[in-house]
């Protein structure tokens, strides 16, 4: 998209003003990727350094992205347990799952 400060300018007033902000940050992020690879002797350093800064300075005189609501519904999801569970002694649970054995055959 861009190479130095001139083409970035031109570039957000033609285009840029019909891209959602998402696709702004994505180029952004690319310069910032592409200046990453680059030595510091690159002739290209320059340019794309002045058109980070025009890219970054569109994007913070846009207004700020509605954040979400942090009202979170704590409440439980059921109706607590109306019946107790009945405490079972060893022998009862020993009982009960030797029935459940004898139904599964």
């Amino acid at each position: 998209m861009t190479t130095n400060a001139k083409s970035a300018k031109q570039w957000l007033e033609t285009q840029g003003i019909n891209e959602p902000r998402e696709r702004i940050e994505q180029i952004a992020q690319n310069i910032l990727n592409k200046l990453a690879e680059l030595d510091d002797e690159h002739p290209q350093q320059q340019g794309l350094l002045d058109a980070l800064a025009v890219v970054e300075d569109y994007l913070a005189s846009l207004p700020p992205l509605p954040q979400p609501s942090s009202n979170w519904d704590t409440t439980p999801l059921g109706d607590p347990p109306t019946d107790t569970i009945p405490q079972l002694s060893q022998e009862e649970k020993k009982q009960q799952f030797q029935q459940l054995l004898k139904q599964q055959e």
